[in-house]
């Protein structure tokens, strides 16, 4: 039985921003891979001294090509570059290119967008509301497109507590990187709610990726059905399979104690709380004192690195965090359910981007050893020498915490113990004078 997805992307002509993304590269992967598109041409932009020619050759040389590599040697003679900006009027394109995409293009999927919690907001607008303003005026003069899908956080909404796949109006009004940071030994604390759910969608390489999965079947449902107003579709964690912030940090210590990374700073050593005051202090003690202890160390040793630096970074990744991690929102995702009960047996196969089904456990296993493979470059053969690497800062580790906290222990005994003196001895002081009065 032949695929319906597949046959639908058969020879199509797709624009794509985003692609230089995490989640445009994927897009761009699973196309090649799993549909006979025509051709792929990817909105990009030269950038830090590089052309968008080196750009592209950079990117399609990542192992994350290696099994399409292998399955189609000339699989990047269908990636074609165009040079643009989301930001620009017409995306900014010269006539001949805006010419063929208006002609051509049969799917757009826009997933350029900023990510960063904190940007400056007129950045922000610039990038998410004007670039995504440009890439649906061009999509409106496009004479063969079908479908237009375009990518954003299930968070767009996270003054609702509850999101329905809908328009909402405008109101007034960071996460793998973060364990990363915990597999290295490098980052100790995180605030969150750990009985909250854990809203977490996952992109995993493998056969079939979750996330580009639903985005795919999407279109291919938007254009084989005609929609009196425009479909969203809410791909969001199941309430009847649920992840935990609680379990999420558990497995994901779990898995870094199973295959441990050899080029590790510490010990895999992580505290939660609920508590801003206590997740400041925590930073200070874990991240902040240690940091300039070994800024010293580098000092004298003549090198530039600064760890104090990096974890000001990474302070900063946390409070990006904060507000999604010690809150719950439930997600309405009735499009989802309708779209993969539309979907065939072999495309649940080939497109599978069931929740339900997912086995987080195997999931964050595999994202901390891709983590370690690809992020790290950390061999699997490294594994046994880690795991001994790990038994020995692990004493390191408890030798350090368990001084340091026996010196703040004394400390407070010792100011206690003053203190109380100091009353007494004013106490004592003040009884004196006032027999001294009376005599």
């Amino acid at each position: 039985m032949e695929s319906s997805i597949v046959n639908f992307y058969r020879d199509k002509t797709i624009l794509l921003t985003g692609f230089s993304g995490f989640l445009g590269q994927i897009v761009t992967e699973k196309l090649l891979r799993s549909c006979e598109v025509k051709v792929i041409y990817v909105l990009i932009r030269n950038k830090k001294n590089k052309s968008w020619q080196n750009r592209i050759y950079e990117k399609l040389k990542d192992p994350l090509y290696d099994v399409l590599r292998k399955e189609r040697p000339n699989f990047a003679d269908k990636v074609v570059g165009i040079p643009g900006d989301c930001c620009l009027p017409n995306l900014g394109l010269n006539q001949d290119d805006l010419g063929n995409l208006k002609n051509n293009v049969n799917i757009v999927i826009h997933s350029a967008a900023l990510v960063k919690f904190n940007a400056p907001l007129s950045t922000a607008i610039n990038i998410n509301v004007k670039g995504t303003h440009h890439v649906i005026k061009l999509c409106k003069e496009m004479k063969q497109l079908q479908a237009c899908i375009y990518v954003s956080t299930a968070f767009s909404n996270c003054n609702q507590t509850e999101i329905h796949e809908k328009f909402y109006k405008p109101k007034m009004s960071a996460l793998d990187m973060l364990m990363y940071g915990v597999s290295m030994g490098a980052i100790h604390i995180f605030r969150c709610d750990r009985k909250k759910l854990a809203a977490i969608v996952p992109v995993v390489v493998i056969s079939s990726d979750l996330v580009v999965s639903c985005m795919l079947a999407s279109a291919w449902d938007i254009g084989r059905n005609s929609y009196q107003s425009t479909p969203i579709y809410n791909f969001v964690a199941k309430r009847s399979n649920p992840l935990t912030w609680g379990q999420f940090i558990d497995d994901n210590l779990a898995a870094a104690r199973t295959f441990p990374n050899s080029k590790c700073y510490w010990y895999y050593a992580f505290d939660t709380t609920e508590s801003i005051s206590t997740a400041k202090m925590l930073h200070f003690l874990y991240h902040t004192i240690p940091g300039y202890f070994v800024d010293i160390f580098l000092i004298l040793m003549g090198k530039k690195f600064r760890l104090s630096r990096l974890y000001k970074v990474v302070y900063s990744l946390i409070q990006e965090l904060d507000f999604f991690t010690v809150r719950e929102w439930k997600w309405h995702d009735n499009n989802v359910e309708a779209l993969w009960k539309r979907m065939s047996t072999v495309d649940h196969d080939k497109f599978f981007f069931n929740m339900e089904k997912l086995d987080w456990k195997a999931y964050l296993y595999n994202s901390l050893l891709g983590q370690r493979l690809y992020v790290a470059k950390d061999d699997p053969a490294t594994i046994p020498y880690a795991i001994k690497r790990q038994q020995v800062l692990k004493i390191v580790h408890y030798a350090v915490t368990y001084t340091i906290k026996g010196y703040i222990i004394l400390f407070g005994i010792y100011w206690l113990y003053s203190f109380i003196f100091s009353v007494g001895m004013l106490s004592i002081t003040s009884q004196s004078e006032d027999i001294s009065d009376v005599s």
